[in-house]
């Protein structure tokens, strides 16, 4: 779970709900968060591995847009399961990230979503040229991601405007 849940807010989420702010901009901020903290790793070290494998630009592409695409799908999975299983009575930052039911699922969904990505990337292998496949995969992600996205922005705010502490 990514340090943009709504748990972390804790007792201090009443005023962030009073704030002339739409609910959406809220759940959108908080989507957005993971890739100040993630991304400038990522590209780092894409940007290495790029240079060592010296790899064409249609693998750059492809690879980068499947980073991007899989910050964005574990910050609003991790967000759609925070708003769903909220800890608000938490004692401290570390109880939210540690021992809540959100993260828990959330770590879960996402290793689950990787092994799944990892099996079928090489069963298929062999058999798929390796841009199709990863052409492939990046589009699954982009799906999910959309699919996910419009429950949170549709079915998760309401599950937003309902938490009270």
């Amino acid at each position: 779970i990514t340090s943009s849940s709504v748990s972390l807010e804790g007792k201090t989420i009443n005023i962030t709900k009073s704030l002339p702010i739409s609910e959406k901009d809220i759940l959108k901020s908080k989507i957005i968060y993971p890739y100040i903290i993630e991304l400038p790793f990522v590209i780092i070290s894409e940007l290495i591995f790029f240079i060592v494998f010296k790899v064409n630009i249609i693998y750059i592409l492809l690879i980068f847009s499947m980073s991007i695409s899989t910050i964005t799908l574990s910050s609003i999975l991790g967000l759609v399961i925070n708003l769903k299983y909220p800890k608000m009575n938490a004692s401290n930052d570390t109880e939210v990230v540690k021992q809540s039911m959100s993260s828990m699922v959330a770590v879960f969904i996402n290793m689950g979503i990787i092994i799944i990505s990892v099996i079928g990337i090489f069963s298929l292998y062999d058999k798929l040229n390796i841009y199709l496949l990863l052409s492939t995969h990046v589009f699954i992600i982009i799906l999910v991601t959309i699919i996910l996205y419009y429950i949170l922005m549709n079915k998760s705010i309401k599950e937003y405007r309902s938490i009270n502490v």
